[in-house]
């Protein structure tokens, strides 16, 4: 049996998108895993079927007015993910946590501009401000965000050569890391799980 929870992820980073998007499955099994990952997944989907989960995508003030990359109005949304969370048995979030050396970052490319496409690796990447660096105001989450239910925090972008635009995948389609693999995450002081590196 694979665990399949109902999701639902909030995201404010692209405006073309919807705000709400349903999705089926938080796992995509396609990807390659080791037996042993197999069988925790398993054991894992036994102990939480039918589980009701809420991903919480990059809600950080760099992405909310008078950030690097603000979303006009993306604060609104806050009211609406504090509400949702408590109709969830599980609440996990992203962040951008970038290097500042990170590739992504037209300062780090010399006469590039934000905006501009340059070959990062073998991908196409387009340059952006920088943004969400690691331990900045702007990669802490949005004031209001209520993160008390939250049970991990996965962050994402911390590798220089390729940027993570998903809460699943990289943008070379290498899968990030699953909540069965939060057991091997670091403890954060609070209390959630911080998968590092993963993202």
């Amino acid at each position: 049996m694979i665990l399949k929870p109902h999701l639902i992820i909030l995201s404010i980073i692209n405006s073309t998108w919807p705000n709400f998007v349903r999705l089926g499955p938080i796992y995509d099994w396609s990807c390659k895993q080791s037996d042993r990952d197999k069988q925790a997944n398993r054991r894992l989907a036994r102990k939480r079927s039918g589980m009701k989960a809420l991903y919480i995508i990059d809600i950080q003030n760099d992405f909310c007015p008078g950030g690097a990359l603000a979303v006009n109005e993306g604060d609104q949304i806050i009211p609406i993910v504090n509400e949702l969370q408590s109709k969830f048995d599980l609440v996990i979030m992203s962040q951008d946590w970038h290097p500042a050396d990170h590739g992504s970052f037209a300062a780090n490319h010399d006469g590039k501009n934000p905006g501009e496409i340059v070959d990062l690796h073998g991908l196409d990447q387009i340059l952006w401000p920088v943004h969400c660096v690691q331990g900045s105001h702007g990669a802490a989450f949005v004031d209001g965000l209520n993160t008390d239910k939250v049970a991990a925090i996965f962050r994402k972008g911390t590798d220089i050569t390729i940027d993570s635009y998903s809460g699943f995948y990289d943008n070379g389609g290498s899968p990030l890391a699953s909540l069965a693999e939060q057991g091997s995450a670091r403890k954060q002081n609070d209390g959630r799980r911080s998968a590092t590196g993963a993202f």
